[in-house]
């Protein structure tokens, strides 16, 4: 139990210390002042703040720490909230050793576990100095089908001492980071929303090799993939993304089948 519990936390937070394996010292626990200008007039204008920087200006990070994620079962009953959701504003990020993080508000589009809410705040792993590799960070706009842990600080602190540089309300980490986070498409000419792999050796790859879902066609994906690619021209740069595609409401079914599998075991 004691590992498992550590498993957890390395996930939610700690694993951010992959970065300073092959980056070196990260800058101190502050916002830079251009950003912080940047923060100011977007507050000025009751405008949104966007994403400063989606790939890390001083390097791109290993991603070993995904590879805790080893099942749609495993995730299912290891998160307090699996969601589609709309990244609506950037809010911050953290610089620091411990907390090199991004924070995004959202806005929740379906629920399909845990408490309902109409918006949340977003944690992914990765800032403006070093984001993970294959996973750029979320822009405005961006549509996501997230598999999610709470970030309790009281709990934290009292087993890890441990908290990160900013403390949200309604706060949630993405469980399994990459190898989860899928994104979501809508096809106007097609009237179908779909579900495409953000990382094609992640969940998508799994749902594929078990046959847990019946992939579209190749023709059909490549053709929602550039599609995709003309909405977020930046996955032109990783080649494992955008290589498996499923129609949402399939996912969806799936998806709480396997919730409620887990909750009667």
């Amino acid at each position: 139990m004691k590992i498992k519990k550590i498993i957890a936390f390395l996930l939610i937070t700690a694993l951010a210390l992959v970065i300073t394996g092959c980056a070196g010292d990260l800058a101190e626990p502050v916002v830079p002042e251009d950003t912080l200008t940047e923060q100011t007039e977007s507050s000025e204008s009751n405008e949104p703040k966007d994403t400063p920087h989606r790939i890390g200006t001083k390097g791109v990070t290993s991603s070993e720490w995904d590879w805790h994620y080893t099942s749609l079962e495993e995730v299912a009953e290891e998160v307090d909230l699996i969601v589609e959701l709309t990244i609506t504003e950037w809010l911050s990020e953290g610089l620091s050793r411990d907390d090199a993080a991004t924070y995004y508000s959202a806005e929740i589009n379906q629920t399909l576990k845990g408490e309902e809410r109409d918006t949340i705040v977003v944690r992914q792993i990765g800032n403006s100095e070093y984001t993970c590799e294959f996973d750029p960070l979320f822009k405005i706009g961006d549509r996501l089908f997230l598999f999610l842990r709470e970030m309790n600080y009281e709990k934290l602190w009292e087993e890890y001492e441990w908290k990160p540089e900013v403390e949200y309300e309604n706060a949630y980490a993405i469980y399994g980071n990459i190898l989860t986070t899928l994104m979501v498409w809508e096809d106007e000419i097609k009237d179908e929303t779909f579900i495409l792999s953000r990382y094609d050796w992640g969940m998508a790859y799994d749902i594929v090799r078990n046959k847990e879902i019946k992939s579209i066609n190749s023709k059909t994906r490549n053709a929602i993939a550039e599609d995709y690619l003309e909405y977020d021209p930046i996955f032109e740069e990783f080649e494992h993304s955008l290589g498996h595609a499923f129609i949402y409401d399939d996912v969806v079914e799936r998806v709480l089948e396997t919730s409620q599998e887990v909750e009667e075991q």
